[in-house]
């Protein structure tokens, strides 16, 4: 089990208890006597999500000894005869990609690959999330829009760092979920399926108060987010480099040398801000400048009729723009 870091270089590193491991990790894929094998480069091409296991055709031995994180490749040594690969990231999301053809292949584990990516609450059970004496009763009261991220920070925090509650779920109009809490003031924000952005304040103060409860409608608009493309999907873009601003946005096809023009020409994208740019289903590489004309280039983002996200940081920062 080899892994090798896709980002910036290329170059490969191969430290000596990785490679110990990938002997491991072939012996106990040896085949028998006389059966063929094949290699595969299995790349994690999830953006910020890491995988923690890779099973063959629905076996359970987990071919990975540590995690793969984004942009790392995993080489196997397999049994010709292996025709699918089952993986599991960090969050919960199965992935299935298809290994029939033979001798060396390469597969790109991506967002279209996955299997459970979000679940709707259908049923009438009570969901729940969080811990704490309190609960915050949130009700979806959208008409026509599901919501697809719900965070709640308590009064002074970062809801950029704050955890989605809803996990790989999403809540439909009239639903409602429950996440326990501490007592005091807390921001719930939320974002619909179209990218829009609500909030709104809770506060459990009262000696004796037990609950709270905030109902996301139109109301708690706090902006439609900013976009631009012609395309059918949405890759949402938020900022995350400190107090930098993104100024400029380009995109293109992974495999085309040509950059698109500047999405951004008439507008930045400030600190902790979304943007959502409309792109057909497919896969491409795209590329963000910050107002110190630094750059951060993600390859290879597998963008599916439901969307996808990249949290842009300083983890991704990989040359000068000229």
């Amino acid at each position: 089990m080899l892994k090798t870091s896709t980002r910036n270089t290329g170059k490969l590193a191969i430290p000596l208890v990785v490679l110990v491991v990938a002997i491991a990790a072939v012996f106990l894929l040896k085949p028998g006597a006389g059966e063929s094998t094949k290699l595969i480069f299995v790349t994690n091409s999830l953006p910020d999500i890491t995988l923690d296991r890779i099973l063959l055709d629905g076996g359970t031995v987990n071919l990975i000894e540590s995690d793969l994180r984004p942009g790392e490749t995993l080489q196997l040594s397999v049994p010709a005869a292996c025709s699918e690969l089952t993986a599991s990231d960090t969050e919960g999301g199965m992935y299935r990609c298809s290994v029939a053809a033979a001798e060396t292949l390469r597969v790109q584990i991506s967002m279209t690959n996955r299997d459970t990516f979000e679940h709707i609450m259908e049923s009438d059970a009570e969901f729940y999330a969080g811990s704490g004496e309190s609960l915050v009763r949130i009700t979806n009261g959208l008409e026509w829009h599901n919501i697809h991220t719900v965070t709640i920070t308590c009064e002074g925090g970062d809801p950029v760092s704050s955890p989605n509650i809803l996990g790989t779920f999403v809540l439909p109009p009239g639903k409602a979920l429950n996440t326990r809490v501490s007592q005091g003031s807390y921001t719930v924000n939320a974002t619909d399926d179209m990218g829009n952005r609500y909030s709104c304040r809770v506060s459990l103060t009262l000696p004796d108060q037990a609950a709270a409860a905030c109902s996301i409608t139109k109301n708690c608009l706090l902006y439609t987010m900013k976009s631009s493309g012609t395309g059918s999907s949405r890759l949402i873009l938020c900022n995350a480099l400190g107090d930098w601003i993104i100024t400029g946005l380009y995109h293109r096809n992974s495999g085309v040398e040509t950059w698109s023009e500047n999405h951004l020409a008439s507008s930045g994208i400030e600190p902790k801000e979304l943007y959502s740019l409309l792109l057909d289903p497919g896969t491409y590489d795209v590329k963000v400048v910050d107002e110190d004309n630094d750059s951060y280039t993600r390859y290879g983002i597998a963008v599916s009729a439901g969307g996808n996200s990249w949290r842009v940081s300083m983890s991704d920062l990989d040359q000068f723009f000229p």
